[in-house]
């Protein structure tokens, strides 16, 4: 596993648009809209007055290695070492190393900064925790094999931190603009990523629903034509006023306490033929706010991200028939577009707002670029090799990003050439929310 490793060398190292009226977005339905999506069937029935929660079937139970972080680090876990390196015959795969040459040692970065401070040929003390129990071992430091002016231990290392399994998971996490919810093995879990505090909240996501949570709330959607709106909690169907004519499709994101989501209508005396637009919806008056119909050539919308203050969010838009990004809009509390102006798609991939004021955007494997939507104005910041080719979601706090990569939840630094850290470790990963959960 690449992510979280350092090799320890010793070397330190416009104008505002308007809203679109009714009528403008009209997109031609010839098959089925992307299973990211919604299904266009030929006759719409109307969901029942109340209907059941679908129950919570085929959810696998995690993995026994499923594990999540927690606390402070505690050291430099010792991931590989060198054929012919000083660590070598000394020390082993696992163990957490935790001072050289009497300077504690908590992380890996420490690490690298206290082999810097010696030389080549120079004896050190290496102490270390391995099995529940601490040793020492005297390393005489080498050459660096890429640098013979810097001295080599020879480990590849990362952070080490205290884990637990899911089910342990019951600290209360305190609500804040960088808490959000992630699903685990079907389950949803409150964390902190900046923390490193876990709660299982015990809701179950039942097959075929896509779920969303505001800061009052957890609420599904169904795959059914139109959707059906549940409370994860109180598993009821939501009260709704008939979202102002237009039929619910599915939950794409929150703003505070609205939930986002796609919606439909029938385009009149044109079979396959529909309308669709954005809506915002008060899960808890069960009253929709406003609808607000997608531009032309804007795509289906799948995401949205609400800003810290709840005053924007960012819409993504793809194309329904090849799943790629063509559309991206900043849209205010009343559904009015917001964009300044120029090409927001030009930018990336939106990621979330990466703090109170800019939008950040995957550029492309190494560049993320972050945009002030106030002043139009731009800067990028650099990704850390070990995420080039990993989905990404902004933290909120202005640094740091949060990375997906197969069965493993990562954290980076932005703004610092820190390494890579494990939040969860061969877990079941699934929804991931957006900051600010519970703010």
């Amino acid at each position: 596993m690449a992510w979280g490793l350092r090799d320890i060398a010793g070397d330190g190292t416009g104008g505002d648009i308007p809203t679109p009226g009714p009528g403008v977005t009209l997109l031609g339905v010839t098959r089925l809209l992307t299973a990211f999506l919604i299904v266009v069937a030929a006759c719409v029935q109307q969901p029942p007055e109340r209907s059941p929660l679908p129950e919570v079937e085929d959810v696998l139970p995690e993995p026994v290695g499923c594990q999540l972080s927690v606390g402070e680090p505690r050291g430099a876990e010792v991931q590989f070492i060198a054929e012919g390196s000083p660590a070598q015959g000394r020390l082993s795969e696992g163990d957490v190393i935790v001072s050289l040459s009497g300077e504690p040692v908590t992380d890996a970065e420490g690490l690298v900064t206290s082999v810097g401070r010696h030389q080549t040929g120079e004896e050190v003390e290496v102490v270390y925790e391995r099995a529940e129990t601490t040793a020492s071992a005297t390393v005489v430091l080498a050459s660096s094999p890429s640098d013979d002016t810097k001295p080599y231990l020879g480990v590849t290392i990362r952070t080490d931190f205290e884990t637990i399994p899911p089910e342990s998971a019951e600290a209360l996490v305190e609500p804040g603009p960088t808490a959000r919810t992630l699903e685990i093995g079907g389950t949803i879990f409150v964390f902190d990523p900046l923390e490193l505090v876990w709660q299982d909240t015990g809701i179950g996501i039942p097959e075929g629903l896509n779920w969303m949570a505001t800061s009052t709330g957890f609420y599904a959607a169904t795959d059914d034509n139109p959707a059906i709106l549940f409370n994860l909690v109180t598993e009821e169907e939501l009260d709704h006023d008939g979202f102002l004519g237009w039929e619910p499709r599915r939950l794409i994101g929150s703003l505070g306490d609205i939930l986002i989501m796609v919606v439909t209508s029938d385009v009149a005396e044109q079979p396959g033929f529909i309308n669709i637009a954005l809506a915002a919806f008060d899960p808890t008056a069960g009253a929709t706010l406003w609808v607000s119909p997608v531009l032309t050539g804007f795509g289906v919308p799948v995401a949205a991200y609400g800003s810290p203050d709840g005053l924007l969010f960012v819409a993504v838009g793809t194309d329904q028939d090849t799943g790629e990004e063509i559309g991206v809009e900043i849209y205010d509390t009343n559904g009015t577009i917001r964009s300044r102006g120029q090409e927001l798609i030009e930018l990336g991939t939106p990621i979330g707002w990466f703090d109170g004021d800019t939008i950040g955007f995957r550029s492309d494997d190494e560049i993320v670029s972050l945009l002030d939507p106030t002043t139009g104005s731009t800067s990028t910041l650099t990704l850390a090799p070990g995420l080039l080719e990993t989905p990404l979601s902004a933290v909120g706090d202005g640094r740091h990003v949060l990375a997906v990569e197969g069965r493993n939840l990562l954290i980076d630094d932005l703004t610092t050439e820190s390494e890579v850290r494990v939040l969860a470790d061969d877990c079941a990963l699934g929804g991931l929310g957006t900051p600010g959960w519970g703010t």
